[in-house]
């Protein structure tokens, strides 16, 4: 019998005999195979010798412990990839965090719960299984069969699909190809269809090599998001002629099997990294949340209620600066729906006169994004608990509703003057905003590795006492400032050197008090800085309406362009950025306090934001 026809075989590492016995019977009554071990030193023997589906590790062993054992199973490149599941009765945060980090892909508390503990097992064997066969479906070669078969069409260097398609590709495309061009056929957007029509003039011009084109053709195609095929090409060469090509076959193969289930290993791939960045970024992420249900509720207000195009900008920039926060926390559903929301908008605010349907659908998109994190906070009740007590931890308060209601409920019922409400204020209200800021800083450090960056970033030390809760929405648009930072400041390592730069950037805020009733925050970076030739050069091409606007003013005033409403200094929108709304969204929550923000830059020396806001108590 085959090794895959098999049950799977899991192997289970303990010092305590009874747990080995209560957890082997329990996975031998639904089939599995049992390999037990009592010690780290004999289980690494019996793992390089029996291969197991899973190892089930206790974390608190005499001699090797289980962080020590996963460690050296980890750096086996035989064993690293099997599934570790921890079980252990330490269930502190940091322990479980600890889990994750030493390579675990999930942990399981003692005394076992068998219905759990069982379903974790099966979900992990599925995974690996998913696993396996995704990375054995990516080692395989694609061959062209001697005999195409059906899947298949033939086009010209026009992109228009000849007679003799197989009748399969009717079904995958959903129409008749032949006669038609590809370009609709692959519903390709303004972009892809410019770039589809250059890739056939280059192989047919036959100036570069089919081989080195091939790879720059559609790939795949998605139907309804239901249906998924990958696209691949050969090319027909002229009889007589060397590399001139005739015509070209596409040949369309339906892969909506394999597309589902690695959408459901990134998912559940995504839904660990998700876990942990929860665990790791407790504060941020309640204060999102809380953030996410005010704003959901005032939108809807607007929607229902006021149906004034008026406020479509500020709708925008709420769901924009949503969509950052939540990016970070790798929670895409919301964010795929939220940047689907995004496009509605600006649908929206190109029309002169709204009517029902509109304002209908935009209460569709909102319900949706509404419904994603209801679903999230009932699916994942025993993570939110987590990580209210981390929270309650950390901050050493109690907080279960939003701090508006509490204070209200106190101005309401003993007033402002009285004793109880200074205290309340005084103790949950007021406070310095350098807390605040440094929220931002696994953010910084994140963006910055994935770009092959490295940034420190400073807060200052301040004494400033301020109503907190008050200067929340700039906080939250403030992400705006770090990702421009990080993404057109600071410069990678290799660049900063060749410049004779630190290679670690850094951003740094400070905030000071001035006048008495004032407070400056000044947010400051020292890479690139902002060059003001290539600014209008990138705005000329941008939009001729802020070409037009800024076009005699100079110096420091000409830069103050990148605050306006569809600036971008990226050149492509996507999931996270790029719509121009950015630090539009941070001039928008310092104008509603009263206060003003303006950016300075010399190139190579860096950009500084200096913001002056009124003192709220």
């Amino acid at each position: 019998m085959e090794k895959n026809e098999k049950k799977p075989l899991i192997q289970i590492i303990d010092d305590d005999l009874k747990n080995l016995q209560v957890a082997g019977k329990s996975l031998e009554k639904r089939g599995y195979r049992v390999s037990i071990s009592q010690s780290g030193q004999e289980a690494l023997k019996i793992s390089a010798l029996i291969k197991p589906d899973l190892i089930l590790l206790d974390v608190l062993m005499p001699g090797m412990n289980g962080f020590e054992v996963c460690k050296k199973l980890k750096a086996n490149p035989e064993l690293r990839h099997i599934p570790v599941i921890f079980i252990t009765l330490k269930n502190e945060p940091s322990d479980i965090v600890k889990c994750f980090e030493m390579g675990g892909v999930d942990f399981i508390p003692k005394p076992l719960n068998e219905p759990e503990f069982l379903a974790r097992v099966k979900n992990h064997l599925e995974i690996k299984i998913t696993n396996e066969k995704l990375i054995k479906q990516k080692l395989e070669t694609t061959t062209l069969l001697e005999n195409l078969g059906q899947g298949f069409m033939i086009f010209d260097k026009d992109g228009v699909v000849k007679p003799g398609s197989t009748k399969i590709v009717k079904t995958f495309f959903g129409q008749e190809p032949t006669g038609k061009k590809l370009a609709d056929i692959f519903e390709l957007n303004e972009d892809e269809r410019v770039r589809f029509k250059k890739w056939c003039q280059n192989v047919w011009s036959g100036k570069i090599s089919f081989k080195d084109l091939v790879g720059l053709a559609p790939q795949t195609y998605m139907k309804n998001n239901e249906s998924y095929y990958s696209l691949e090409y050969r090319p027909i060469y002229k009889r007589g002629e060397n590399q001139a090509v005739s015509r070209v076959i596409c040949i369309a193969s339906d892969k909506t099997k394999e597309w589902e289930l690695k959408k459901k290993a990134l998912k559940e791939e995504e839904k660990g990294i998700t876990y942990n960045l929860i665990i790791t970024n407790t504060i941020e992420f309640l204060d999102l949340m809380m953030d996410a249900v005010d704003s959901f509720w005032s939108i809807q207000l607007y929607l229902e209620k006021e149906k004034n195009r008026i406020h479509l900008e500020e709708v925008f920039r709420k769901i924009h600066t949503l969509k950052a926060r939540f990016a970070y926390f790798k929670m895409s559903d919301l964010v795929n729906n939220a940047h689907k929301f995004e496009d509605y908008l600006a649908t929206l605010m190109d029309k002169i006169s709204l009517d029902e349907e509109d304002w209908g659908k935009c209460l569709d998109y909102l319900e949706s994004l509404k419904k994603i994190v209801e679903d999230f906070q009932s699916e994942n009740k025993n993570l939110l608990e987590l990580a209210n007590k981390v929270f309650f931890l950390e901050e050493g308060n109690f907080r279960t509703v939003k701090i508006e209601t509490v204070k209200d409920f106190f101005e309401k019922e003993v007033g402002v003057k009285s004793n109880h409400f200074i205290n309340f204020k005084n103790k949950f209200l007021l406070g310095t905003l350098e807390e605040r800021f440094k929220g931002f800083e696994t953010l910084i450090k994140q963006l910055s590795a994935m770009q092959g960056k490295d940034a420190e970033f400073i807060v200052s030390e301040n004494s400033v006492v301020v109503n907190q809760d008050i200067y929340g929405p700039f906080i939250s648009s403030c992400i705006h400032i770090f990702r421009n930072a990080v993404d057109h400041g600071i410069e990678g390592i290799d660049e900063r050197v060749s410049k004779n730069k630190k290679p670690t950037g850094q951003i740094k805020v400070e905030i000071t008090k001035f006048d008495e009733s004032k407070i400056k925050i000044i947010i400051k970076d020292n890479g690139r800085g902002i060059d003001q030739k290539d600014l209008k050069k990138h705005v000329k091409t941008l939009s001729a309406e802020l070409e037009k606007k800024f076009s005699k003013m100079k110096g420091e005033d000409y830069i103050q362009i990148i605050f306006e409403q569809g600036f971008s200094s990226k050149e492509k929108v996507d999931e996270v950025s790029g719509r121009g709304v950015g630090l539009g969204a941070v001039k928008s929550e310092v104008s509603k306090l009263n206060g003003s923000v303006r950016v300075f830059s010399k190139v190579e020396e860096g950009t500084t934001f200096v913001i002056t806001l009124p003192i709220y108590l």
